[in-house]
């Protein structure tokens, strides 16, 4: 199992209305995640082996077996990435307080990644991530977001939402897992255009 630590993310946005409240966006960004893992290895039967060498069948281990659940051990992950999002936004504007709804795509360059993972191959070993890790990802998000006006260029809000990779984080065929995540963000947004 990998569970999110709390990471760090800056974004700047440029957003132009098409119509009404609705506007397209574009960016960059900069993400730094945190993942921790822990691993467990389990087996339910074992091969039987014929005179030949091909397998007979399979003989199921008792529900005792030490065989059953293996700990395989932990790992903490962090890696960073320039993101480039771009989408679509709808902003339900009220006196001091907006309301966003979006949804886009965000493509992913990695910058940085340290930790370990376990080696497929010998489940003693470790890989560092930084040689597993995908150089480039692409994502599909989906947010709400609630602001309030601080001053004229200035305001905070919280912001929830879905994410859903095109591909694997992570390059090794042995790890090709699409990641999925709801989020929750405090935000503070600045205003850079505001006339």
């Amino acid at each position: 199992t990998v569970q999110s630590d709390v990471g760090i993310s800056a974004s700047l946005y440029y957003s132009r209305p098409i119509y009404k409240g609705l506007s397209i966006y574009g960016g960059l960004g900069f993400v730094n995640n945190k993942l921790r893992g822990s691993y467990t290895f389990s087996l339910d039967s074992v091969p039987v082996y014929d005179i030949d060498n091909t397998i007979a069948g399979f003989v199921r281990l008792a529900d005792n077996s030490p065989l059953r659940n293996i700990d395989l051990g932990s790992s903490a992950q962090q890696f960073g990435f320039i993101s480039i999002p771009i989408g679509l936004s709808y902003t339900f504007l009220r006196p001091k307080y907006s309301f966003d709804v979006s949804a886009g795509t965000e493509f992913s360059f990695l910058t940085g990644a340290k930790g370990n993972i376990l080696n497929e191959l010998n489940i003693t070993e470790v890989n560092k991530l930084k040689d597993i890790i995908n150089p480039t990802y692409n994502s599909f998000n989906g947010k709400i977001a609630a602001y309030r006006s601080i001053s004229a260029l200035l305001s905070a809000g919280v912001s929830t939402g879905y994410t859903l990779q095109y591909n694997s984080l992570y390059s090794g065929t042995q790890y090709r897992i699409k990641n999925t995540a709801f989020d929750l963000q405090a935000v503070l947004r600045f205003n850079l255009l505001n006339k």
